[in-house]
């Protein structure tokens, strides 16, 4: 059986050629997605906001998961992880987390949104807000919901675009198995989940870029070598016929 094998007649044009577009598709791809997240296995770093007091519900027939500050809730923030801490604290607190969510537990889309007055009642208004989210994830046997968020614009000192968030539910009773049916922590024990709002520690676009281009590289490698050791093939077989 004559098998045919794939041909460039300008090997180093045509392989970056080739290059470029499993670029192009792959980041194309990835950040059309949201990823799954593990909660506990996003990588945390400072500043760090602390959100008290937060109620979570969850709606079946819409998908939408929502966690807000209660009364009397509070944002404090941990600039950099050293005591005595928190550094500062954000007061007429505001704090929205919106996300689409549906019964297989796969979000689709999801909004960010905290605001107050920095270190005072009439203290300067800062903010975050964002409508991009990028990973989500919900572990049922803790009750945590972990959340990526990009594109963040804002006013609260030391965050970037890229935006964390642990969401504890503490719920009175038993923790939520899934998205098939409505949840809700409110109740005579409920409304104390507490949040934690921070940067995270993921690969920057370059590192991305990098573990991208070495292994399509290492792929073609291994190509070109099977390629070529089926034309030496070929060629031992031609002199054994003649």
């Amino acid at each position: 059986m004559r098998q045919t094998f794939l041909r460039f007649n300008s090997e180093p044009t045509e392989l970056l050629c080739l290059f470029g577009i499993l670029s192009c598709c792959l980041m194309n791809s990835a950040s059309a997605a949201i990823v799954p997240l593990v909660p506990g296995t996003l990588g945390q770093s400072f500043p760090d906001v602390t959100v008290s007091v937060i109620s979570i519900s969850y709606d079946a027939d819409t998908d939408l998961l929502h966690a807000g500050i209660v009364s009397g809730g509070l944002l404090t923030i941990d600039q950099d992880g050293v005591l005595p801490s928190p550094d500062h604290t954000i007061f007429n607190s505001t704090f929205d987390l919106f996300a689409t969510i549906d019964g297989a537990g796969v979000a689709s889309a999801g909004t960010l949104s905290l605001s107050g007055n920095y270190d005072g009642l009439g203290g300067p208004v800062v903010s975050l807000a964002s409508n991009t989210l990028t990973g989500f994830g919900y572990d049922p046997s803790i009750g945590v919901f972990s959340f990526l968020f990009d594109n963040t614009t804002g006013t609260v000192p030391g965050f970037g675009p890229l935006i964390g968030i642990n969401l504890a539910g503490n719920f009175p009773l038993l923790n939520p198995g899934g998205f098939a049916s409505d949840f809700s922590n409110v109740g005579p024990l409920g409304g104390l989940g507490t949040a934690d709002v921070f940067t995270p520690v993921v690969p920057e676009p370059s590192s991305m870029i990098v573990w991208l281009t070495c292994s399509t590289l290492a792929g073609l490698a291994g190509w070109r070598r099977a390629r070529r050791r089926h034309e030496a093939t070929q060629k031992s077989t031609r002199r054994t016929t003649c």
